[in-house]
């Protein structure tokens, strides 16, 4: 295609489905998810023990490492465990006997999560981002045919 060449409508509107698609993908998740936790019960849970691990990278060459953190939080008299998985660079910043929030489901306490922002808000933002450029590049690109 030559630089001043418009692109096909049909070309600009696959894409602006792409990003609607991305975007109704999220908002579903989401939706899902706060009316699946709706009933979930928010507590502390305190961290109790610090396991280093280092893996090799893909190359082998070079070894990552972070830490797997394990918190406890009680429920009824009972103590139950959630593991977390974290970068090496937040080790100062995570003591032993540290406290986070988390939401379990009173029904199986061993149901539990971080409280925290959902991935989906991310993805959402994309789909939107990218069907808003897709757009504009179709205005853009058509501005002289649109008047």
């Amino acid at each position: 295609m030559v630089a001043n060449q418009k692109a096909p409508l049909w070309f600009i509107l696959i894409f602006v489905a792409i990003g609607a698609g991305i975007s109704l993908f999220a908002a579903r998740n989401l939706d899902k998810n706060k009316a699946k936790h709706k009933a979930y019960i928010e507590t502390k849970a305190t961290l109790f023990k610090r396991d280093h691990v280092q893996s090799p990278n893909m190359y082998g060459h070079r070894t990552v490492t972070g830490y797997t953190l394990y918190y406890k939080y009680e429920i009824d008299d009972k103590t139950y465990v959630l593991r977390d998985t974290i970068k090496i660079h937040y080790k100062k910043t995570i003591k032993i006997k540290d406290e986070r929030t988390i939401k379990y489901d009173p029904d199986n306490p061993y149901k539990a999560f971080f409280d925290g922002i959902d991935s989906n808000w991310l993805i959402l933002l994309f789909g939107l981002a990218w069907t808003t450029i897709s757009t504009f590049g179709f205005f853009e690109k058509h501005k002289p045919y649109l008047r």
